[in-house]
């Protein structure tokens, strides 16, 4: 709403309304975010284990976090550390295609060194 009153432009991504998340998924988004080049994507996960890397509960979610890591220069993940231990059925990224992940402090120290060799993870309330 802020940004609709501004000078900003405002490009809305099509697809279907996840009412929860306000967010659009599906194959409409996705090849819509295909045409895109972006700066920047910030995506939160479901889940993300160590050896693997952020994962998602939904195949819409997934299509559009996969569309928009495939089209942006940097690539953010924001989860918080109880997000660790927990890996959903749909991966939509390896950590070698992530840039920085961005978590608390509670991360595990085993989980910290095993993801910090594949990306950047910033601490957000040190």
């Amino acid at each position: 709403s802020i940004c609709a009153s501004s000078s900003n432009k405002i490009i809305v991504c099509p697809g279907a309304v996840d009412p929860l998340t306000v967010s659009a998924t599906g194959s409409y988004a996705a090849d819509f975010l295909n045409l895109l080049r972006t700066d920047f994507a910030f995506l939160c996960c479901s889940g993300f284990r160590s050896n693997d890397g952020p994962t998602s509960n939904d195949l819409d979610y997934s299509q559009v976090k996969a569309a928009a890591l495939k089209n942006t220069q940097t690539s953010i993940v924001l989860s918080d550390s109880s997000k660790a231990g927990y890996s959903s059925l749909l991966p939509f990224a390896k950590w070698e295609e992530i840039d920085y992940l961005i978590t608390d402090s509670g991360l595990d120290q085993e989980i910290y060194q095993s993801i910090s060799s594949r990306t950047q993870v910033i601490f957000a309330d040190r």
